[in-house]
This record gives C-alpha cells, structure tokens and sequence, in this order.
C-alpha cells in the first residue's frame, strides 16, 4: 500500500510494529480522501480491506482473515494518540465486526 514506508513513521521501540501511522483516517467513513497528503497507508489499507469485505472483490483473504487483519492494524499501527475509541468502533460495526 505504501512502497518504500514512505508515509509510516517509527513507533516506539516498545511496539510489536516498527512502523505506524501518526493518524488514523477513517476513508471509507468520510473523514478524508484517498489523495490527502496527511492519509498515511495504514489508514488506506484498512480502507482497501473494508471495501473488499463490503463488496467482495479483488480479496485474497477470507472475510474472518481481513476483519482479523483491520482490527490487528486498528491495535497495532497508530500512534496512541493516533486513534480514537469513536473511530475503531466505526470501522469494526462497518464491517459487521461488533
């Protein structure tokens, strides 16, 4: 989704993830556009995922393996201060994960 890391930033060295986004963007939720220059990749990855688990195509993961794989990246790839509990909620009910 982001050749080269180019929009991920270091974590802290106590996280599982060397990488991270600064903020979570809800795409697919209106909350920015795919070209915002903030939207780091993490961010687009999930929105891929969620369009896939809504409209089933182009998904080599099973629906159980790609909602696995957004709440692993919703945990695990922002900041703390990267996300909030409002927006993780939102994306796990869209995909009908809650």
């Amino acid at each position: 989704m982001d050749a080269g890391n180019l929009k991920h930033v270091k974590c802290m060295p106590s996280d599982q993830y060397k990488d991270c986004d600064p903020k979570f963007h809800d795409l697919a939720g209106g909350e920015a556009d795919i070209f915002d220059t903030t939207v780091g990749a993490y961010s687009v990855s999930i929105s891929y995922i969620t369009d896939t688990i809504l409209h089933g195509r182009g998904n080599d993961l099973s629906a159980a393996k790609s909602k696995y794989v957004i709440k692993k990246l919703l945990s695990n790839n922002f900041k703390s201060s990267g996300i909030t509990n409002t927006q993780y909620t939102n994306v796990l009910k869209r995909i009908g994960a809650l």
